[in-house]
């Protein structure tokens, strides 16, 4: 049985296990386990494994991307683009074997873009937050 995804990210780059939308098109909770087998971990780094903070921000853009895809009734999770990432500040490593959860909030609705805050904790503690801004245009997936 293949699990639910919450993003049109392949099964190799989906950061999001779970997903609960607090508010509808304002507010989301999402986790991931950190599973000790993603591949990324034998390399990122062999002898003490974290988990990649570009990786945290994109868990925050999924994050964000589900509460924009909270607003429709779509089957197939819709393609958001990063458009701007602001003040994202890690605060803490993370490693494998740990739950990330991943707060995800929209502060502003420009239209076409959205500009949300993100908020990443481990066992209760802040481990990275910031702001990322997305964009609603998927011109660029079309061919």
């Amino acid at each position: 049985m293949q699990k639910k995804s919450y993003t049109p990210h392949g099964p190799s780059f989906q950061f999001i296990d779970e997903r609960e939308i607090i508010e509808i098109g304002k507010k989301v909770r999402a986790t991931k386990w950190l599973d000790p087998e993603l591949p990324f971990f034998k390399d990122h780094f062999p002898e003490a494994p974290l988990f990649p903070a570009v990786y945290m921000i994109e868990a925050g853009a999924q994050a964000a991307g589900c509460i924009w895809g909270s607003q429709s009734e779509e089957l197939t999770p819709s393609r958001y683009l990063v458009a701007r990432i602001m003040q994202f500040n890690i605060k803490q490593p993370v490693f494998p074997n740990q739950t990330l959860v991943i707060e995800a909030v929209l502060e502003r609705d420009f239209g076409t873009l959205g500009q949300f805050q993100i908020e990443l904790f481990v066992e209760g503690v802040l481990v990275a937050q910031g702001v990322i801004v997305l964009s609603r245009s998927t011109a660029v997936f079309e061919k």
